[in-house]
């Protein structure tokens, strides 16, 4: 009876601990402003990115997966869109992420940026490039 109770506080224990863990604020989902893409933010060993799991239109005209086709590289200009990692090196805590760069596929070009969760459903992008700084909200889509 003894280790049936002690079995049960200790299960108890570990359910209430794990349900006030914080949630990770960036981790998940995204869309963008115009809904035509959906970023997965994850955790590296010390940094996050985001990579693109899912565009509305996936496919260039002749019915080919989109290729990164505009890429400064040559020898990347082969990769596929999807899948591809469009944030790199966001460091901080918390609900801000700074110190990132993002990637733009359609123009092939590279910009620093930093991430502000605004809300649980809402986060604040900006970038900047040279004396270019613009500012976006994302929508988070799931978990």
């Amino acid at each position: 009876m003894k280790q049936f109770i002690l079995s049960v506080f200790v299960l108890g224990f570990a359910f209430t601990t794990q349900a006030n863990e914080p949630r990770d604020q960036l981790a998940g989902i995204w869309t963008n402003y115009l809904q035509n893409i959906r970023i997965e933010f994850y955790q590296t060993s010390n940094s996050y990115s985001a990579k693109i799991v899912w565009l509305s239109a996936p496919d260039d005209p002749q019915g080919h997966p989109k290729r990164d086709r505009n890429n400064p590289d040559p020898e990347k200009r082969g990769r596929p869109i999807l899948g591809l990692n469009l944030i790199t090196g966001l460091t901080g805590a918390g609900d801000e992420w700074n110190g990132g760069t993002i990637y733009a596929p359609k123009r092939g070009v590279y910009a620093d940026c930093s991430v502000k969760v605004i809300s649980d459903n809402e986060l604040k992008l900006t970038v900047k490039r040279g004396l270019f700084t613009d500012t976006k909200i994302w929508t988070r889509v799931g978990p």
